[in-house]
Parts: C-alpha cells; sequence; structure tokens
C-alpha cells in the first residue's frame, strides 16, 4: 500500500495546450500509471510528465512530493 503527500504546486502548475492547471486528474493519472515501479523510477516519471506539461511555462510555485509505502 502506497500513500502520496504533495503540495499545490504540481496540480496548479498552468501548462498544456490550452493552458488549464496540471490539476488532480492529471496527477492521480501519473501515479496510478505508474504504480507498480519503484519510487526512483515513479519520481522520475512524476518530473517528466509535470515537465512535459509546463512546456516553456515558468514554474508557479515551489513543489513537494512525498511518497511511502506500508507493507
Amino acid at each position: 500500500m502506497s500513500f502520496y503527500l504533495f503540495s499545490d504546486g504540481i496540480i496548479d502548475q498552468i501548462g498544456g495546450i490550452k493552458g488549464f492547471p496540471f490539476g488532480k486528474t492529471n496527477f492521480k493519472k501519473v501515479i496510478s500509471d505508474n504504480q507498480n515501479l519503484s519510487f526512483k523510477e515513479q519520481k522520475n516519471n512524476i518530473i517528466k510528465s509535470y515537465n512535459e506539461y509546463k512546456g516553456n511555462n515558468d514554474p508557479m510555485d515551489d513543489i513537494t512530493i512525498i511518497g511511502f509505502s506500508i507493507n
């Protein structure tokens, strides 16, 4: 079982074709699509997805994401 704590910086980031925020739905999809990977791979894929969505837009806020699992 894995848990994630995150600040609003990632979901509020403007980007994409229409200039909308990244949003909770996109963030949940990235987490869901990568849930079977190691946390290191998940981290890399979250950063990649964020950067691709952000494009040339400046970061709007700081981003904090904490992931942990309980076995």
